[in-house]
């Protein structure tokens, strides 16, 4: 359907066919934003002829593009916020182990589902000539009510769309039981600083006005809307049609993007969501093994971005990728603070960096392996598991210290084994020479492990 209105657009406004092109979205943007800029460089299915375009860079925001990892983030992110308590993170990260088992496992459908090419690549509608007609639908449209969908209604919208691998939904629907009531409040999944009967169903607030102004009869005109469908922000039958898509890892498309194509990506998370939280984010951002840029990233040092001389967030940035942390930012950045969303975009378009300054502190670099199970790959990219065993290859070299020149051959040896006889003697003396000291605290209750306490902890029932 993008694809089909990239098409008609271009045909009715060829003049803005050779201007830079950027992508920007929130949330499930991290999902199709990464198909829709894949299929434009690749030129695939609907997307043939769109090669040409100049796609520029895409900006994702709170985006669900690794749902493993992110659903596998949560009992952190709440206990570190307060949600759940210590108790409820050990047993919902036992939820995230079943989910991470069952995911492996799970028949998900094709990763990489773009259409394939027709013989006269006409995927699309032409709607340039439906435009031009004297919308005899919009004329119907004053005159019936808008048909609802089946399920349009969709009370409870977080509940509709459970995830496709049922024991990853389950974290989710458990820590929303913990966190409250539906007679009291549960916590706003969008904004943990917010609390309603709904979990945030019905934030933002404006939505309701949106809607209203969404269904106008003169907006739908000018937007060719001809359809009769009432529009909402979340459709039942929507979220139904795609539930075999919400756990599909989306990172191997940005990874070739960024690759194949030098597509700069910039990523970036509110402080405050918990849905698409910022833990997951920088989880499957620092575990991409098939990025080649990774051990360049991870060498990278996080740095302070300030907007009018304050403090905005903080920024990681290598080659092709900028993550963000945008400071006081819930799911949805530009509705909590504008202005830092204004020169967020403005600096990404215009090529400056956000590295402002940076902290005084410089930790030592410390590589990871990455490994994450059920991280999917298109198929047909066959150069991409090589490219993971490459990277791992890398990342592990990074990690062992440089030979050291040795300027005395063998005496350094023999120093140190002298050493050691020297220090085992020195324990026998003490050994044969002091039982009075040794056997004082023999009777005192038998020594209690220190780690004790946190044995029983786990050997609970949840066990």
């Amino acid at each position: 359907m993008f694809a089909t209105f990239l098409h008609n657009f271009y045909k009715m406004y060829p003049q803005y066919r050779y201007r830079d092109l950027w992508f920007s979205g929130e949330s499930y943007a991290g999902h199709y934003i990464p198909y829709f800029a894949t299929g434009i460089k690749d030129g695939r299915g609907a997307f043939r002829g769109l090669e040409d375009l100049k796609l520029r860079g895409l900006m994702i925001g709170n985006g669900w593009s690794h749902p493993l990892i992110q659903t596998q983030s949560w009992p952190e992110y709440g206990y570190n916020v307060g949600i759940i308590g210590w108790q409820e993170r050990h047993y919902l990260e036992k939820l995230a182990a079943e989910c991470g088992r069952a995911y492996v496992h799970h028949p998900l459908v094709n990763p990489n589902p773009l259409p394939t090419p027709n013989a006269n690549n006409t995927h699309y509608r032409d709607v340039e000539r439906e435009w031009r007609s004297d919308d005899p639908i919009l004329v119907e449209m004053k005159e019936k009510p808008a048909t609802r969908l089946p399920g349009a209604d969709n009370p409870g919208r977080i509940h509709s769309a459970p995830l496709a691998v049922p024991q990853c939904n389950e974290i989710f629907e458990t820590m929303l039981a913990l966190s409250g009531s539906q007679n009291t409040g549960m916590i706003n999944v969008y904004d943990v600083r917010l609390y309603d009967t709904t979990a945030g169903d019905v934030w933002p607030p404006a939505q309701k006005y949106i809607r209203a102004y969404l269904n106008r009869i003169d907006v739908r005109r000018a937007l060719h809307a001809l359809e009769r469908y009432e529009w909402m922000e979340c459709s039942g039958p929507v979220n139904r049609a795609l539930g075999n898509d919400n756990m599909i890892a989306t990172r191997p498309l940005l990874v070739r993007l960024m690759d194949q194509y030098g597509v700069p990506v910039l990523v970036y998370n509110g402080q405050f969501d918990l849905i698409c939280n910022h833990v997951g984010t920088e989880s499957y951002l620092s575990t991409m093994g098939a990025w080649s840029g990774l051990p360049d990233w991870l060498r990278a040092r996080r740095a302070v971005w300030n907007v009018r001389g304050k403090i905005a967030g903080y920024v990681k940035a290598s080659g092709p990728l900028t993550y963000l942390l945008v400071l006081g930012g819930s799911h949805m950045v530009p509705l909590d603070v504008p202005e830092q969303a204004y020169d967020m975009i403005r600096r990404f378009m215009t090529g400056r960096a956000y590295d402002d300054e940076y902290p005084e502190v410089d930790l030592p670099f410390t590589p990871t392996v990455p490994y994450i199970p059920g991280d999917t790959i298109p198929p047909g990219e066959e150069e991409m598991n090589a490219a993971i065993a490459e990277s791992v290859n890398r990342l592990n070299a990074a990690n062992v210290p440089p030979p050291q020149e040795d300027s005395t051959g063998s005496g350094h040896f023999l120093v140190y084994i002298l050493g050691l006889v020297l220090l085992s003697s020195f324990l026998v003396y003490l050994y044969f020479h002091i039982p009075s000291k040794r056997s004082q605290y023999q009777n005192i209750d038998e020594q209690r492990d220190p780690y004790q306490s946190d044995a029983l902890l786990y050997s609970n029932s949840n066990e």
